[in-house]
């Protein structure tokens, strides 16, 4: 997701940088599950717990995906 201006549409509607959107990936990929379909709710927690301070480790991205996953 990239604006016309070339900034990360990701960054630009969550705030979160390529790195966290790499840990997300990563972690996805992990799972065996696609990251487009979970896109919203992975992205809104993970934003919410970053805005808030918390330090996000890849672990953290591990639980926002289980939870998301446990919705289903």
């Amino acid at each position: 997701m990239a604006t016309r201006k070339g900034l990360d549409g990701y960054f630009m509607k969550y705030g979160i940088s390529k790195t966290d959107i790499d840990i997300i990936e990563n972690v996805c990929q992990a799972a065996d599950v696609e990251s487009d379909w979970l896109e919203e709710e992975v992205l809104a927690v993970y934003q919410k717990r970053r805005n808030s301070g918390a330090k996000m480790t890849v672990d953290s991205a591990y639980k926002i995906l289980n939870t998301a996953l446990n919705k289903l």
